[in-house]
């Protein structure tokens, strides 16, 4: 079974720069903190807010950015067989 995705986001500027990047926090939707089992071929839906930059260990500044010079958000995920999900 390749499912419990884990999911990282990427800020991107007009020109396709990176601005930063961040975990995307799918553990709060089902199953914590693995997050929801998701079979492969399927897709699931999320809308949610970044924690604050200065209280999430995960997000990384590729360069300085306000919030206006985001045009788009690039997510990709990978599943985690059974024996890394931690609970």
């Amino acid at each position: 079974m390749n499912g419990f995705p884990v999911c990282r986001a990427t800020a991107y500027d007009r020109g396709g720069q990176p601005l930063f990047d961040q975990d995307v926090p799918i553990g709060l939707i089902g199953g914590e903190p693995s997050g929801p089992q998701v079979a492969r071929g399927h897709n699931i839906h999320l809308t949610w807010y970044f924690d604050p930059r200065s209280r999430d260990r995960s997000y990384v500044q590729h360069t300085r950015w306000t919030p206006s010079q985001i045009t788009r958000y690039a997510v990709s995920c990978h599943g985690r067989p059974e024996s890394q999900v931690p609970i």
